[in-house]
């Protein structure tokens, strides 16, 4: 328990050092510099405001630094520790004016400045460690995802292999990795299509796999990223996958299928992120497989 109170002490005051550090190297910088220029005291005196407005600036600055610093230490009671270190940063400044200067006026400013700033400071190491936390638990649910998917991904993607050699189609071998993350990927549009969807889907992995090849074959890498780094290149692969995913459902009399996706042009035709050339490919692509839908009536 001493030690680890002699630890929490070290990091105080190494955190409050630092806090304070900037704020007398910023001073004693302008000191320099004043009296390097021969500035006199009536001249500074006009600038009242804007040195109290610097004043309180570096002080929630410096505190905002060190109860950070600090805050990264330590797992709990966060916050309670950057307020620690701005009292102890105000701490050393009260005694370092005491000695040097006789007086500390701004005695106030400083503490509410410092103690503010640490506040914050540990309380952006406490948003961030969150964060970090929030990130490892998701690759960690991603990589156990993926292993215990991995089998059934090996085998769907070794099916739609042998769909696409019968169809005649040059494929670029698609990774199981490769798929998986390209599928839970974020996009830009918000697609709802989930990795589930496409593995029980024959149509659906075609689809996919034939989009997924199309950007290989172009050397764009398949990863959680592409579809919103590559957003242009992936609608395009994306219309390419489209045309050959109809076709295979025209050759095999699925024209139910085929309506059911000819319904989704006109959601990608009023799509602002859609490059607008491929507006001419939808209305091609509606008007070539239209034909092979059942009129009602």
């Amino acid at each position: 328990m001493l030690d680890e109170r002699s630890e929490y002490a070290k990091e105080y005051l190494a955190g409050a050092s630092l806090a304070f550090g900037l704020v007398l190297l910023t001073f004693q910088g302008l000191n320099a510099y004043y009296a390097y220029t021969g500035v006199g005291q009536e001249i500074l005196a006009g600038y009242a405001e804007a040195f109290f407005t610097l004043f309180l600036g570096v002080h929630i600055t410096g505190g905002v630094l060190g109860g950070y610093l600090v805050g990264r230490r330590r797992e709990e009671k966060t916050i309670q520790a950057g307020v620690f270190t701005g009292l102890i940063a105000y701490i050393i400044e009260y005694i370092y004016y005491l000695i040097f200067e006789g007086s500390f006026p701004g005695s106030p400013w400083a503490v509410l400045s410092f103690v503010g700033g640490g506040t914050i400071g540990a309380y952006l190491a406490t948003v961030q460690r969150q964060r970090r936390l929030h990130d490892r638990l998701a690759r960690t649910q991603q990589r156990y995802a993926f292993e215990d998917m991995l089998e059934e991904i090996e085998e769907k993607i070794e099916e739609t292999e042998a769909i696409l050699a019968m169809r005649g189609y040059r494929y670029e071998r698609v990774e199981p990795r490769e798929f998986f993350d390209y599928m839970t990927g974020e996009t830009p549009t918000g697609d709802t299509v989930t990795l589930r969807d496409v593995l029980d889907n024959r149509y659906l992995l075609v689809h996919e796999l034939v989009e997924m090849s199309e950007l290989k074959k172009r050397g764009i890498p398949l990863g959680k990223d592409t579809v919103k780094t590559f957003h242009p290149e992936v609608y395009e692969a994306h219309m390419n996958a489209f045309e050959f995913e109809l076709d295979m459902a025209v050759d095999e009399g699925d024209q139910a299928w085929v309506e059911q996706r000819l319904k989704l042009v006109d959601s990608w035709l009023e799509d602002e992120l859609m490059p607008p050339h491929l507006a001419s490919v939808c209305r091609r692509l509606m008007e070539k497989f239209s034909g092979n839908v059942k009129k009602e009536g």
